[in-house]
Order: C-alpha cells, then structure tokens, then sequence
C-alpha cells in the first residue's frame, strides 16, 4: 500500500512548506530542491537548488504537486538528485554543504538492482543521506538502512505514519545542523 492523493495534498504537501518554512532560504543561505519518484517514466525533479531563492514561490510549486502515481523506484529518485540537483549549473555550491533527504512510503519495486549503484552516486555527490521511511509495514527498513548514511540512529528514521511527518521535522533540523528560522 502506498500514499493516496488526499495523503500526499495534506500530510507531503504540510510537511514541504513547514519543512521550507523553518529553514533560511537564500542564493547564499539554504537551497532546496526536489525530486520526485515513482515509476522510471514518472521520476521528475520539481525545482533545483538554484529555481528559488526565496520561500513564496517555492510555496506555490510545493502546493501545486501532483499526486505521484505509479510504482516505486527509488533508484530513479537517488539518481534524479544526483544528476539534476547536485550540480554546479542548477545551483550545487562547492562551499556549500550538501544534504540529501529520501522520503518514502513504499519498497522498491523497479530497477531494485540499481539501488547500490545509485546510492552511492548520491552519497559521492552529497555530504549527508537521511533517508524517512513512512509506517514500517510498508517499507523495508534494511533497504531504507544501505542507503541512508551511517549511523543509522542518526540519517534512519522510520515513522509509524504520515501524521509523524512535521512533528519530525524539528528533529531533522537538529541532526542536519543547519541555521534555522
């Protein structure tokens, strides 16, 4: 079972802009940008690291993405990252510290056999992985645990739902170490 369209427009949809919300949002601050998963056709990046350079717009985006549908290819969403946010020219900083988050509610379950490859790619182009699983039912946490960085204790954490998301969120600053708002 995954997310349905009601999860996604007030649990993920609450989660981005409150997650936004608490950071410092600069072309010299934090950047943020997003990548979403789901079938291999379906794996699009929202907004680079360099798109906004202030909160509202990034707002509007955030409150305007589409239920992803499809299966979950989780390979696709680290590779995504890798080559479209991580990069000098959509606004990957060298003096900037780089910080991956994977969120998923769902085993992988297209180009599994990619997961290694891909995940180191992401963790050769970012200093930090965290990886959030969504209700243990439903992910794997070994998989989610080989791709977030060690400890896990640290870059794992396993919610037991979507309600679990923003209160999450002060806890994920805290291990991130970024200046927050």
């Amino acid at each position: 079972m995954t997310i349905g369209s009601r999860v996604w427009k007030n649990r993920i949809r609450d989660f981005l802009k409150k997650f936004v919300t608490s950071q410092i949002i600069g072309p010299n601050n934090v950047q943020i940008g997003l990548s979403v998963f789901s079938d291999v056709s379906k794996t699009e990046t929202k907004f680079f690291l360099n798109t906004y350079d202030s909160k509202d717009p990034m707002f509007a985006t955030v409150g305007n993405l589409p239920y992803p549908t499809g299966q979950t290819c989780i390979s696709c969403g680290l590779k995504k990252a890798t080559d479209e946010c991580f990069v000098p020219s959509n606004g990957d900083r060298s003096d900037a510290k780089n910080i991956a988050i994977l969120l998923t509610d769902g085993v992988s379950n297209r180009l599994v056999d990619e997961n290694e490859l891909e995940t180191q790619r992401l963790k050769d182009a970012s200093d930090e992985l965290y990886v959030i699983g969504i209700n243990p039912n439903n992910v794997n946490e070994t998989e989610l645990s080989a791709i977030a960085d060690d400890p896990d204790s640290h870059y794992l954490e396993i919610l037991q739902n979507f309600a679990g998301l923003t209160p999450f969120i002060n806890k994920l600053n805290e291990r991130m170490n970024c200046p927050v708002t």
